[in-house]
C-alpha cells in the first residue's frame, strides 16, 4: 500500500524481503524525523525486535514525545543525528493478503494511518522497516514547493539520473527546447519549451512552457501545458499560454495553461498573509497561479 503524496526513491524488493524475514502479518516503513516536525506524522514505538507496540498520530505533547523517542543506542548503532529521535511511519506497508482483508472487514476503517494501522497493532503481528534515505511528504503547498526546489539546487537531496534507480517521465515525443540567450542558475527545464531572452533561476519549467523575452522567473514552479496555443487562438489576439515579455515572478507555483501578460509582476509573498482572489491564491508565502487562469498584462500580485 503507498502514499500518493511523496516523493522518495526506495528499492521495494528489500522492504519485502524484511517482511518476508520478520515473518510480520504487516510491515511499515518509518523514518526519523526531527522532534520538532513530530506533529506532522504519525510516530511509530517499537521494541529492541523492531516490532511496532504503538502508535500516535501527530503527538504534540512532549511527555509523549520523550516516551516515543528512539533510545540513543538506536541512533548511534544506525548513524542517526540525535536530533531525529521520533520515527514516522512514511504511509507505505507491506501486508500478508489475508491480514489484508482482515483488516478491512470492519467497514468504518477508512484511513490507514489514522484508523487501520492503530487497530491492527492491538492484534496483528506488525513490524516496522527503517529506512533512512531522502523521503519528503508532499502534500502541503509548502512542502511540494520545497521539495521542487531542492530538486533544483546544485546539490539534489535525489539523484534523477542514477542508473541504479533511474528516473523516467511519461514519454511524449516533444520538440527539444529552444532557448535564446537565456541565463540559467539552478534550473530543471522539461521538453518542448520556447524561451526567449530571459533569465531562470532556481526555478523548474515544465512542458510545453513559453517564456518572453525580458522576463526574469525566480524560485518558481512552471507547471507547464497541455498543449501549445492554436492558429485560430493567437489570430484572435488572446494572451497566449505562458509567461509574457518582460515579466518578473517570483516565489510561485505556475499550474498549467496557465495565461500570464506581458509585463505582469508577481512579488515574493512571504510577507503577505494568505489570501485567496479571482485568478490566484497565496498560500504560506507562496503565489500560486491555478490552472487556466489568466493574469492580465501589467498585473502586480
Amino acid at each position: 500500500i503507498l502514499s500518493g503524496d511523496q516523493l522518495y526513491a526506495m528499492d521495494f524488493r528489500e522492504i519485502i524481503a524484511a517482511h518476508l524475514a520478520s515473518k510480520a502479518d504487516i510491515t511499515v516503513a518509518a523514518t526519523p524525523v526531527p522532534r520538532a516536525d513530530a506533529g506532522s506524522f504519525g510516530i511509530l514505538r517499537t521494541d529492541g525486535f523492531g516490532t511496532v507496540v504503538g502508535f500516535l498520530e501527530k503527538p504534540k505533547d512532549p511527555r509523549l514525545l520523550d516516551d516515543l523517542a528512539l533510545p540513543p543506542a538506536t541512533l548511534r548503532a544506525r548513524g542517526i543525528p540525535p536530533d531525529r529521535s521520533c520515527l514516522a511511519s512514511m504511509g507505505i506497508y507491506v501486508f500478508n493478503p489475508d491480514v489484508l482483508v482482515r483488516v478491512l472487514e470492519d467497514g468504518s476503517q477508512l484511513d490507514f494511518g489514522k484508523e487501520v494501522i492503530p487497530a491492527a497493532i492491538q492484534s496483528e503481528r506488525v513490524h516496522s522497516y527503517f529506512y533512512t534515505g531522502y523521503w519528503e511528504d508532499i502534500g502541503t503547498i509548502r512542502t511540494f514547493y520545497q521539495a521542487n526546489m531542492d530538486l533544483a539546487s546544485g546539490r539534489p537531496p535525489l539523484d534523477l539520473f542514477s542508473e541504479r534507480a533511474p528516473i523516467y517521465t511519461r514519454p511524449r515525443f516533444l520538440a527539444g527546447t529552444r532557448m535564446q540567450s537565456v541565463h540559467f542558475e539552478g534550473a530543471i527545464i522539461c521538453d518542448g519549451c520556447r524561451i526567449g531572452e530571459a533569465s531562470i533561476t532556481r526555478s523548474i519549467i515544465g512542458i510545453r512552457s513559453i517564456i518572453g523575452s525580458g522576463s526574469r522567473i525566480t524560485d518558481t514552479i512552471m507547471m507547464g501545458a497541455d498543449h501549445y496555443d492554436p492558429p485560430a487562438d493567437e489570430a484572435r489576439e488572446m494572451i497566449p499560454i505562458g509567461v509574457g515579455a518582460g515579466s518578473v515572478i517570483e516565489r510561485a507555483i505556475i499550474d498549467k495553461n496557465a495565461r500570464i501578460g506581458e509585463g505582469v509582476t508577481i512579488r515574493d509573498a512571504r510577507d503577505k498573509p494568505d489570501e485567496d482572489r479571482d485568478n490566484h491564491f497565496v498560500r504560506e508565502g507562496i503565489v500560486i497561479v491555478p490552472k487556466d487562469a489568466v493574469i492580465p498584462p501589467g498585473s502586480v500580485l
